[in-house]
Protein backbone atom coordinates (compact mmCIF):
# COMPACT_ATOMS: atom_id res chain seq x y z
CA UNK A 1 0.00 0.00 0.00
CA UNK A 2 1.09 3.23 -0.88
CA UNK A 3 2.00 5.59 2.20
CA UNK A 4 3.73 8.58 0.61
CA UNK A 5 4.71 10.09 -2.55
CA UNK A 6 7.41 12.68 -4.32
CA UNK A 7 6.05 14.26 -7.36
CA UNK A 8 8.43 15.69 -9.69
CA UNK A 9 8.72 19.67 -10.13
CA UNK A 10 8.50 19.31 -13.61
CA UNK A 11 5.27 17.48 -13.96
CA UNK A 12 2.04 19.44 -14.90
CA UNK A 13 0.05 21.31 -12.15
CA UNK A 14 -2.89 18.61 -12.66
CA UNK A 15 -0.46 15.84 -11.31
CA UNK A 16 0.97 17.81 -8.89
CA UNK A 17 -2.36 18.15 -6.95
CA UNK A 18 -2.91 14.78 -6.81
CA UNK A 19 -3.19 12.92 -3.35
CA UNK A 20 -3.21 9.35 -4.59
CA UNK A 21 -5.84 8.69 -1.40
CA UNK A 22 -4.59 11.14 0.95
CA UNK A 23 -1.66 10.32 1.18
CA UNK A 24 1.63 12.63 2.47
CA UNK A 25 3.06 14.67 -1.24
CA UNK A 26 6.00 16.44 -1.70
CA UNK A 27 6.76 18.55 -5.36
CA UNK A 28 10.18 18.75 -5.45
CA UNK A 29 13.05 17.70 -8.94
CA UNK A 30 13.71 14.03 -9.07
CA UNK A 31 16.84 12.51 -10.44
CA UNK A 32 14.81 10.12 -12.10
CA UNK A 33 11.83 9.52 -12.84
CA UNK A 34 8.54 11.36 -12.53
CA UNK A 35 7.36 10.26 -9.20
CA UNK A 36 8.86 8.32 -6.38
CA UNK A 37 6.65 6.44 -3.95
CA UNK A 38 6.68 4.18 -0.24
CA UNK A 39 5.21 1.22 0.33
CA UNK A 40 4.26 -0.12 3.23
CA UNK A 41 6.38 -3.09 2.98
CA UNK A 42 9.63 -1.28 2.48
CA UNK A 43 9.45 -0.80 -1.27
CA UNK A 44 9.99 2.26 -3.11
CA UNK A 45 8.92 2.47 -6.92
CA UNK A 46 9.63 4.90 -9.41
CA UNK A 47 7.51 5.71 -12.29
CA UNK A 48 8.01 7.57 -15.29
CA UNK A 49 5.07 8.97 -16.47
CA UNK A 50 4.17 9.33 -20.48
CA UNK A 51 1.74 10.49 -22.77
CA UNK A 52 2.39 8.94 -26.29
CA UNK A 53 3.19 11.39 -28.06
CA UNK A 54 6.07 12.47 -25.06
CA UNK A 55 6.74 8.73 -25.42
CA UNK A 56 7.63 9.45 -28.85
CA UNK A 57 9.13 11.99 -28.21
CA UNK A 58 11.65 10.73 -26.00
CA UNK A 59 12.59 8.01 -28.39
CA UNK A 60 13.42 10.13 -31.31
CA UNK A 61 15.36 12.22 -29.12
CA UNK A 62 17.11 9.15 -27.46
CA UNK A 63 16.60 10.47 -24.24
CA UNK A 64 13.81 7.17 -23.23
CA UNK A 65 16.45 4.32 -22.37
CA UNK A 66 18.82 6.83 -20.19
CA UNK A 67 15.73 8.17 -18.32
CA UNK A 68 14.95 4.24 -18.14
CA UNK A 69 18.57 3.33 -16.85
CA UNK A 70 18.64 6.07 -13.77
CA UNK A 71 15.25 4.38 -12.57
CA UNK A 72 16.66 1.08 -12.58
CA UNK A 73 19.91 2.30 -10.77
CA UNK A 74 17.47 3.52 -8.29
CA UNK A 75 15.09 0.57 -7.43
CA UNK A 76 14.29 -2.90 -8.38
CA UNK A 77 10.48 -1.53 -8.62
CA UNK A 78 10.34 0.77 -11.82
CA UNK A 79 7.94 1.12 -14.04
CA UNK A 80 7.18 3.31 -17.50
CA UNK A 81 3.20 4.73 -17.24
CA UNK A 82 1.64 5.06 -20.81
CA UNK A 83 -1.43 7.60 -20.44
CA UNK A 84 -3.24 6.85 -23.54
CA UNK A 85 -3.28 4.35 -26.43
CA UNK A 86 -0.72 3.56 -29.41
CA UNK A 87 -2.79 2.49 -32.36
CA UNK A 88 -1.04 0.28 -35.27
CA UNK A 89 -2.15 1.71 -38.87
CA UNK A 90 -3.14 -0.29 -42.06
CA UNK A 91 0.36 0.93 -42.93
CA UNK A 92 2.11 -0.56 -39.69
CA UNK A 93 2.81 3.08 -38.24
CA UNK A 94 1.51 4.38 -35.07
CA UNK A 95 -1.16 6.79 -34.45
CA UNK A 96 -2.08 8.63 -31.48
CA UNK A 97 -5.61 9.78 -30.53
CA UNK A 98 -5.97 13.55 -30.75
CA UNK A 99 -2.26 13.59 -33.27
CA UNK A 100 -3.17 11.06 -36.19
CA UNK A 101 -0.05 9.91 -37.85
CA UNK A 102 2.70 9.86 -36.12
CA UNK A 103 5.58 8.64 -38.64
CA UNK A 104 6.77 5.93 -36.17
CA UNK A 105 6.57 2.41 -36.96
CA UNK A 106 4.70 0.52 -34.59
CA UNK A 107 6.58 -2.52 -34.18
CA UNK A 108 9.69 -0.57 -33.71
CA UNK A 109 8.22 1.32 -30.67
CA UNK A 110 6.81 -1.68 -29.27
CA UNK A 111 10.05 -3.45 -29.85
CA UNK A 112 11.44 -0.09 -27.60
CA UNK A 113 8.95 -1.03 -24.85
CA UNK A 114 9.75 -4.29 -24.94
CA UNK A 115 13.60 -3.27 -24.74
CA UNK A 116 12.64 -1.13 -21.44
CA UNK A 117 11.16 -4.42 -19.81
CA UNK A 118 13.93 -6.57 -20.41
CA UNK A 119 16.01 -4.16 -19.00
CA UNK A 120 13.83 -3.74 -15.54
CA UNK A 121 11.31 -1.41 -16.07
CA UNK A 122 7.40 -2.48 -16.45
CA UNK A 123 5.48 -0.93 -18.79
CA UNK A 124 1.60 -0.27 -18.36
CA UNK A 125 -1.16 1.50 -19.87
CA UNK A 126 -3.69 3.57 -18.35
CA UNK A 127 -6.16 6.36 -19.65
CA UNK A 128 -4.97 9.80 -19.40
CA UNK A 129 -7.58 10.45 -16.03
CA UNK A 130 -6.80 6.87 -14.45
CA UNK A 131 -3.32 7.80 -13.67
CA UNK A 132 -3.59 8.27 -9.73
CA UNK A 133 -5.49 4.75 -9.90
CA UNK A 134 -2.84 2.99 -12.00
CA UNK A 135 -0.08 4.63 -9.21
CA UNK A 136 -2.28 3.20 -6.61
CA UNK A 137 -2.75 -0.23 -8.01
CA UNK A 138 1.12 -0.62 -8.85
CA UNK A 139 1.46 0.06 -5.50
CA UNK A 140 -0.91 -2.21 -3.94
CA UNK A 141 1.08 -5.11 -5.76
CA UNK A 142 2.11 -8.06 -3.88
CA UNK A 143 5.91 -8.19 -4.29
CA UNK A 144 6.86 -11.01 -2.11
CA UNK A 145 9.03 -13.60 -4.11
CA UNK A 146 7.14 -16.16 -6.24
CA UNK A 147 8.42 -19.30 -7.76
CA UNK A 148 5.89 -20.00 -10.68
CA UNK A 149 5.69 -22.38 -13.79
CA UNK A 150 3.86 -21.00 -16.55
CA UNK A 151 3.34 -22.38 -19.75
CA UNK A 152 7.03 -20.95 -21.26
CA UNK A 153 9.60 -22.07 -18.85
CA UNK A 154 10.72 -19.38 -17.00
CA UNK A 155 13.06 -19.11 -13.76
CA UNK A 156 12.13 -16.85 -11.18
CA UNK A 157 14.75 -16.82 -7.98
CA UNK A 158 15.95 -15.81 -5.25
CA UNK A 159 18.29 -14.16 -4.28
CA UNK A 160 20.60 -17.46 -2.95
CA UNK A 161 19.55 -19.33 -5.90
CA UNK A 162 21.07 -16.59 -8.75
CA UNK A 163 23.79 -17.20 -6.62
CA UNK A 164 24.07 -21.03 -7.55
CA UNK A 165 22.62 -20.56 -10.53
CA UNK A 166 25.94 -18.11 -11.92
CA UNK A 167 27.81 -21.27 -11.29
CA UNK A 168 29.65 -22.81 -14.69
CA UNK A 169 27.47 -25.47 -15.64
CA UNK A 170 24.17 -24.76 -13.80
CA UNK A 171 22.00 -21.98 -14.82
CA UNK A 172 17.73 -22.06 -13.48
CA UNK A 173 17.15 -25.49 -14.50
CA UNK A 174 20.17 -27.14 -12.19
CA UNK A 175 19.36 -25.05 -9.60
CA UNK A 176 15.24 -26.43 -9.06
CA UNK A 177 16.80 -29.72 -9.40
CA UNK A 178 19.54 -28.87 -7.22
CA UNK A 179 16.66 -27.31 -4.54
CA UNK A 180 14.29 -30.53 -5.13
CA UNK A 181 17.45 -33.20 -4.12
CA UNK A 182 19.37 -31.66 -1.70
CA UNK A 183 16.59 -28.75 -0.47
CA UNK A 184 16.70 -24.77 -0.52
CA UNK A 185 19.91 -24.34 1.76
CA UNK A 186 22.45 -22.17 -0.38
CA UNK A 187 25.68 -23.62 1.74
CA UNK A 188 24.26 -27.12 1.31
CA UNK A 189 24.11 -26.91 -2.22
CA UNK A 190 27.45 -25.80 -2.27
CA UNK A 191 28.70 -28.48 0.01
CA UNK A 192 27.66 -30.92 -2.16
CA UNK A 193 28.90 -29.25 -5.48
CA UNK A 194 32.16 -28.95 -4.03
CA UNK A 195 32.83 -32.75 -2.88
CA UNK A 196 32.99 -34.92 -5.50
CA UNK A 197 33.27 -37.99 -2.56
CA UNK A 198 29.58 -36.86 -2.25
CA UNK A 199 27.72 -40.23 -3.26
CA UNK A 200 24.36 -38.22 -3.96
CA UNK A 201 22.68 -37.91 -7.29
CA UNK A 202 21.42 -34.85 -8.87
CA UNK A 203 19.75 -35.05 -12.14
CA UNK A 204 22.21 -33.25 -15.36
CA UNK A 205 24.89 -32.15 -12.57
CA UNK A 206 27.96 -34.38 -13.31
CA UNK A 207 31.39 -34.39 -11.75
CA UNK A 208 32.75 -32.36 -14.54
CA UNK A 209 30.31 -29.97 -13.34
CA UNK A 210 31.22 -30.14 -9.69
CA UNK A 211 35.05 -29.64 -11.09
CA UNK A 212 33.89 -26.63 -13.12
CA UNK A 213 32.22 -25.42 -9.88
CA UNK A 214 35.13 -26.13 -8.06
CA UNK A 215 37.68 -24.64 -10.34
CA UNK A 216 35.34 -20.70 -10.72
CA UNK A 217 35.55 -20.89 -6.85
CA UNK A 218 39.32 -21.12 -6.54
CA UNK A 219 39.19 -24.64 -4.76
CA UNK A 220 41.58 -27.39 -5.67
CA UNK A 221 41.53 -30.14 -2.36
CA UNK A 222 39.46 -28.29 -0.56
CA UNK A 223 35.86 -28.26 -0.41
CA UNK A 224 33.18 -26.23 1.14
CA UNK A 225 32.13 -27.80 4.74
CA UNK A 226 29.25 -26.95 6.61
CA UNK A 227 28.92 -27.28 9.65
CA UNK A 228 25.87 -27.20 12.62
CA UNK A 229 25.52 -24.02 15.04
CA UNK A 230 24.60 -25.61 18.56
CA UNK A 231 26.71 -23.81 20.91
CA UNK A 232 28.24 -20.35 21.74
CA UNK A 233 32.06 -21.73 21.45
CA UNK A 234 34.99 -19.25 19.61
CA UNK A 235 38.40 -21.15 18.80
CA UNK A 236 41.23 -20.74 16.58
CA UNK A 237 42.40 -23.87 14.19
CA UNK A 238 45.71 -24.86 13.67
CA UNK A 239 46.38 -22.62 10.72
CA UNK A 240 45.49 -19.56 12.75
CA UNK A 241 42.02 -19.18 11.14
CA UNK A 242 39.51 -17.91 13.38
CA UNK A 243 35.79 -19.87 13.45
CA UNK A 244 33.41 -17.94 15.75
CA UNK A 245 30.37 -19.28 17.56
CA UNK A 246 30.88 -23.01 16.33
CA UNK A 247 30.09 -25.93 18.37
CA UNK A 248 32.80 -27.76 20.37
CA UNK A 249 32.31 -30.72 18.14
CA UNK A 250 32.83 -28.48 14.59
CA UNK A 251 35.85 -27.21 16.57
CA UNK A 252 36.89 -30.94 16.88
CA UNK A 253 36.11 -31.91 13.52
CA UNK A 254 38.11 -28.84 11.64
CA UNK A 255 41.27 -30.00 13.87
CA UNK A 256 41.74 -33.43 12.46
CA UNK A 257 40.60 -32.49 9.20
CA UNK A 258 43.19 -29.51 9.56
CA UNK A 259 46.29 -32.23 10.50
Amino acid sequence: MITSAIIDSRESTAVKRLTFGGIPTTVMALDAGDLMATCDDGSILLIERKTPSDLLSTLGKKRFFPQVERMIEVTPWCYVVITGQLYRNRDGNVTVKGAGHTGWNYDAVQGALLTAQEMGAGVIYCGPDDYEAAVIRLCNRDRSIKRVQPARETALLSEGEQVIAALPGIGPVRVAALVDALGPNVAGILEWLTNLEDKRKVAGVEDGTKHAVKTALGLEGELIKVLPWTAQESSYTPNGGFIAAADVAAIQYLEEVSK
